[in-house]
């Protein structure tokens, strides 16, 4: 290619050169003297592969994330399109306003004005007031001092998680929910146990449980109830057994009676034999003296 400094009407000239890794900027100015015209050239070698780096950081942070700047009285001056469709307004109605009336902070970042103020960076959660909507965004808001060390701007990059809060704002109510039916179910459960502990088979779980758990409660009640049914088989056996055992004793002591009474009876009647046989043994003595009268 021809060479700039052969050309004039090239200069000035600016290219861009890759060696290597590195990225270096070549500038090429004439220098000219009224009188005498073009007296030379002034050549500028500068390494940007670091500055390179720096913007397609930016570009890509400036793609994905939420950026904003403001002057140093905390007036915004610059947000990116991500912020911007974000909070639903346009530039323009961000554009002047204060960052305390958009960005608060949660946590230890409640009071973050003040810390940047002292140049202290602050990172967390934010929320940011939007256009009837509330983004929340967590990254860090940066005090960017100038070369005398006083505030130049103030950065806020952020990344947009509105959507992965809401989702776990959400997972920690049913997670609390679960807990709180959870703690119910026990508790029932625990006053139905100590009942039946005690011999109540009457209880019953009268509340209904969760959904989730109120097969549970079901088969609870049904246990119980299975278990009082048993219970009355036996029970109502036991008192059937109980009223043929009184039948036999009954029946038992009747027999013995009887048969005491007729004990009694044989031996009236032993009695009353004994009697005829001394009374018989008397009538034929007398009738054997009769006759040894007769005789004689």
């Amino acid at each position: 290619k021809q060479r700039p400094a052969n050309d004039p009407t090239r200069l000035p000239y600016h290219a861009e050169l890759t060696i290597g890794a590195g990225r270096f900027a070549l500038d090429v100015n004439s220098i000219e003297i009224a009188e005498k015209g073009q007296i030379g050239f002034v050549v500028e070698w500068r390494d940007v592969t670091e500055l390179r780096m720096n913007r397609a950081l930016m570009q890509a942070m400036g793609d994905t994330q939420l950026i904003l700047e403001t002057t140093p009285d905390g007036t915004l001056c610059k947000a990116n399109e991500n912020l911007v469709r974000a909070l639903g307004f346009n530039e323009s109605q961000l554009i002047g306003r204060k960052l305390v009336d958009i960005v608060s902070g949660t946590g230890e970042q409640q009071g973050y004005w003040d810390r940047l103020k002292r140049f202290e960076a602050v990172s967390g959660t934010f929320r940011l007031a939007g256009h009837g909507r509330t983004v929340i965004a967590e990254g860090s808001i940066t005090a960017v001092p100038d070369q005398k060390n006083e505030l130049m701007r103030i950065v806020m990059i952020a990344n947009d998680v509105t959507v992965a809060e809401m989702a776990l704002s959400a997972e920690r109510e049913r997670s609390e929910r679960l807990a709180k039916d959870q703690d119910m179910v026990v508790d029932a459960l625990r006053i139905g146990l100590t009942a039946l502990s005690t011999g109540d088979l009457t209880v019953q779980i009268r509340e209904a449980f969760p959904a989730q758990y109120e097969q549970l409660r079901a088969d609870f009640n049904g246990a119980v109830g299975t278990l009082a049914s048993a219970m009355q088989v036996v029970i109502d056996n036991a008192a059937a057994i109980d009223n043929e055992a009184r039948e036999i004793n009954s029946a038992a002591q009747d027999l013995s009676a009887r048969t005491e009474k007729q004990a009694a009876t044989l031996e009236e009647t032993a009695a009353a034999l004994d009697q005829l046989t001394v009374s018989v043994s008397s009538a034929s003595n007398g009738v054997m003296d009769a006759n040894r009268v007769v005789k004689l």
